[in-house]
C-alpha cells in the first residue's frame, strides 16, 4: 500500500483522535490473525480506531511483541496517539470431553457436573473448576459455550457434584467454556498464566492498560495495581465485571480502575 501525503493527512487529521476533547466515545480493535500486520493495523487507524487490544487468552509473546511494535512504529510515523490494551485471560472454566462431541440439550434436561475427569454424558460432564460445587447455590444462572445454552443450579452437594437444569438449549461440545455470572467463585483473578503474561507486559512501556477478567472484589485490582506500580510502569487498570454481583468493588479506592 502506497502511503501518499492524503493518506498520511487523513490518518493525523482522524476526528476519532482529536486532541481537543470533542469526541469521548472510543474505539477498541481487537488484534487477531486477521489483521496483526503493520499495513492492515494502519488501515484501522485510519478507519478511527483509537485502542488496539491484545488477546493474551491465545498468541505467544513474540507475537504480542511484533504487534506492539507495529503500533509503536504507527504513532511515532504518523504522529498518532493508538493506545494499547494488554487483555489477561485469567481463569478458564470449561467442560471437559463430550462423547461423540455433541450433547443435544433442551430446556427441562437435567446434566450433572462432577470433578472427575470422565467422558462426557448426560449422566455426568467433567468440569475443570473443582470448586464449584462448594461456591454456587440453587438457582443460579450457568452459561455455556459463549451462553448459547443457559442452565440453573437445580442442586449441589457442596462437594464435588452439581446438577444443572436447562433453561435454553442446544448442543453442547467438548471444552466449551462455562461462565458463572451470579456466583462467588473462590479462584483468585489472576492465574499462574496470567502472572506470566504480566511479567511480560510490563517490559513494554508502550501498553497504556491491563485488563483483568472475573473482577469480583476491590482486592483483586489494587493487588494487580501494585504488582504494575512495583514494576515502575505506568499501565492504569480496566476491570472487566463477568459477574452480577458487583458490590464488593469499592469505588471508593483513591485509584480507581475503569469499570467494563
Amino acid at each position: 500500500m502506497l502511503y501518499t501525503e492524503t493518506n498520511i493527512q487523513l490518518i493525523q487529521n482522524n476526528s476519532l483522535m482529536r486532541k481537543d476533547g470533542g469526541q469521548n466515545t472510543k474505539i477498541v480493535a481487537t488484534v487477531g490473525p486477521a489483521c496483526n500486520t503493520y499495513d492492515t493495523l494502519l488501515e484501522l487507524v485510519q478507519a478511527g480506531v483509537d485502542v488496539f487490544r491484545l488477546n493474551f487468552s491465545h498468541g505467544t509473546h513474540a507475537d504480542h511483541l511484533t504487534i506492539i511494535q507495529h503500533i509503536q512504529a504507527i504513532n511515532m510515523e504518523f504522529n498518532t496517539h493508538v493506545g494499547i490494551l494488554a487483555d489477561l485471560q485469567g481463569p478458564k472454566l470449561r467442560v471437559g470431553k463430550i462423547q461423540d462431541n455433541a450433547l443435544p440439550l433442551q430446556a427441562g434436561d437435567i446434566i450433572t457436573l462432577v470433578n472427575e475427569n470422565v467422558l462426557g454424558t448426560r449422566e455426568k460432564i467433567y468440569m475443570s473448576y473443582e470448586q464449584f460445587a462448594e461456591d454456587c447455590e440453587v438457582g443460579e444462572r450457568i452459561l455455556m459455550d459463549d451462553g448459547k445454552l443457559v442452565f440453573e443450579v437445580a442442586s449441589t452437594n457442596k462437594k464435588d457434584t452439581v446438577q444443572l437444569r436447562c433453561l435454553h438449549g442446544g448442543v453442547l461440545s467438548s471444552n466449551k467454556g462455562v461462565n458463572l455470572p451470579d456466583t462467588n467463585i473462590k479462584q483468585p483473578s489472576l492465574t499462574e498464566k496470567d502472572l506470566e503474561d504480566l511479567e511480560f507486559i510490563l517490559t513494554q512501556p508502550a501498553v497504556n492498560w491491563v485488563a483483568l477478567s472475573f473482577v469480583r472484589t476491590r482486592e483483586d485490582v489494587e493487588d494487580l495495581k501494585n504488582r504494575i506500580e512495583a514494576r515502575g510502569h505506568q499501565a492504569k487498570v480496566m476491570a472487566k465485571i463477568e459477574n452480577r454481583k458487583r458490590s464488593k468493588i469499592s469505588a471508593r479506592s483513591s485509584r480507581q480502575p475503569m469499570v467494563l
